[in-house]
């Protein structure tokens, strides 16, 4: 059986940029069937109106994204805002007790935008303690005192102020001046 990782980020793009490191970095493969899930991933993603029928792969809802390797199954939430991530969990948390699914580690990922994540922290932090979970001491590190590991993270970085959107678009750049230059 695979361990089972739960991670919650604050949108669409969030979890597509996760999956994409996962995938990238950490050669994870990403799951496009239903029928390619373990047993307990593919009973909670049941319990959701959306998909219908196998393929799995549409980002656009807030049915997770799963990404497995030979040790692991993980499930990339979308909260659909940084003002749903309690009630997702919340949600998430009472299907994985009522399916007997226990998260081998959980991670929220926070936007470093508007509000800092180091501001934020304390909320999430008490969330996870809530749900039962060893509470995260320090924003970006993992805490495994008592039962699975946890953590806050930021992205693009503690201390760098932004979105996934500020470090994705200077990569993009300017195509069409790009190729001109090229060719010149």
């Amino acid at each position: 059986m695979k361990k089972f990782v739960y991670l919650i980020a604050e949108g669409v793009l969030d979890v597509v940029v996760l999956t994409q490191i996962l995938r990238s970095e950490f050669k994870f493969d990403e799951v496009k069937r239903k029928a390619d899930l373990p047993e307990e991933a593919s009973k909670w993603l049941s319990q959701f109106k959306w998909p219908e029928g196998d393929d799995i792969k549409r980002r656009t809802v807030p049915a997770p994204a799963f990404l497995i390797d030979e040790r692991f199954c993980v499930a990339i939430r979308n909260s659909q805002g940084i003002t749903n991530i309690r009630r997702t969990m919340i949600s998430d948390h009472e299907a994985f007790l009522r399916l007997d699914l226990n998260p081998s580690a959980v991670g929220i990922v926070l936007d470093s935008d508007d509000v800092p994540p180091a501001d934020r922290f304390n909320e999430f932090a008490e969330l996870l303690e809530e749900r039962g979970y060893s509470r995260p001491q320090v924003l970006e590190t993992i805490t495994s005192t008592d039962g699975p590991p946890v953590g806050v993270f930021a992205f693009p970085g503690r201390g760098a102020e932004g979105t996934r959107e500020d470090v994705l678009l200077p990569l993009g750049g300017n195509p069409i001046s790009g190729t001109s230059q090229a060719r010149r």
